[in-house]
């Protein structure tokens, strides 16, 4: 596994069941999209990007660091 699946990997088994369950609903309705609704959820996406600092206890629940 390259670095960056190994990274979106961890951050999946970090999620509590609920919240696995709701990526593979969002994932699968992202799959079912038309092409031109992928766009518009990239560019939605592209917005959240934004570095907002650390979390409070210092560790990203995610990736770890």
């Amino acid at each position: 596994m390259d670095q960056r699946t190994l990274l979106v990997w961890r951050g999946i088994l970090n999620l509590n069941p609920q919240q696995q369950q709701e990526l593979v609903d969002e994932w699968n309705s992202y799959n079912r999209s038309t092409a031109v609704q992928q766009r518009e959820k990239k560019v939605a996406a592209e917005s959240f990007r934004v570095v907002l600092g650390p979390v409070s206890d210092g560790t990203c629940t995610c990736c770890g660091r």
